[in-house]
């Protein structure tokens, strides 16, 4: 299937418009932004299904916060 099927031309549009601003706006090179954006888009759009379950492996877990000491008596030591 043709990459412009699969990728509606107002969402290329729409990018090809944000990256030529991100660049300073220079003039002549519509064609050059359109592909940029044509070719993001569609490595975006196929990433998550050729990436999909390729490891298996489940997202990290949240790093533990450090325990902060509770303050009042001290710890009787231990003879």
């Amino acid at each position: 299937m043709p990459e412009d099927q699969t990728i509606p031309e107002e969402t290329i549009r729409h990018r090809a418009h944000a990256l030529w601003e991100e660049a300073g706006r220079p003039e002549g090179h519509d064609e050059e932004f359109w592909h940029r954006a044509r070719e993001e888009l569609t490595v975006a759009s196929r990433a998550p299904q050729e990436f999909a379950g390729e490891t298996g492996a489940a997202p990290l877990p949240e790093p533990a916060k450090p325990r902060t000491p509770v303050k009042g008596k001290p710890r009787a030591k231990k003879a």
